[in-house]
């Protein structure tokens, strides 16, 4: 099923051990695009994006509102709660530092509480070495898809359905 901006929420997890990621430089530089693109999917869709956790030092989009819960408490913050209830409907795409810790409890949460999740893996990166590809194994046995928000913003404007964005979005994604 493709998923509808209207109702779709990001959280960015921790997104500060993303963008400082020791894994490789490749994978932050990665992660600072796609970042960017989040930033013209909220001008384009009005996608509403949360961060929670470790923000570090680094400039967000200023439409990325911060939550001020505890990482693993995303299920119970009230300010998002509120929100994705007010969607009717909502898919949650999760990023964020570590994809074998935070982000594996939150999805798995998240798919028991019966939401549509999915992972934003260039928005990603693992702590322990090698967990990435076990971690993406699981949550795929609970429903959880992997994807990316380059192939997102494509999904999104082939689900709006007006050709002049979806071009718009083809020419952007070059």
């Amino acid at each position: 099923m493709l998923a509808d901006p209207r109702t779709s929420r990001v959280v960015l997890v921790n997104p500060a051990r993303v963008l400082s990621a020791g894994e490789t430089c490749e994978r932050a530089r990665k992660a600072r695009e796609s970042l960017r693109l989040l930033a013209a999917c909220h001008e384009w869709f009005a996608v509403r994006a949360f961060a929670i956790g470790d923000l570090g030092s680094t400039a967000f989009d200023p439409s990325i509102c911060r939550l001020s819960s505890d990482t693993l408490d995303l299920w119970t913050d009230t300010e998002f709660i509120g929100d994705i209830d007010a969607s009717q409907g909502c898919c949650v795409l999760l990023g964020g530092g570590w994809i074998d810790e935070d982000i594996l409890m939150l999805a798995l949460q998240g798919a028991w509480l019966g939401y549509d999740v999915r992972l934003l893996i260039d928005l990603s990166c693992q702590r322990s070495e090698g967990d990435e590809a076990l971690v993406i194994k699981r949550l795929v046995l609970h429903g959880i898809i992997p994807t990316t928000v380059r192939q997102t913003v494509l999904e999104w404007s082939v689900q709006i359905g007006d050709r002049d964005l979806r071009q718009l979005v083809r020419q952007f994604l070059g």
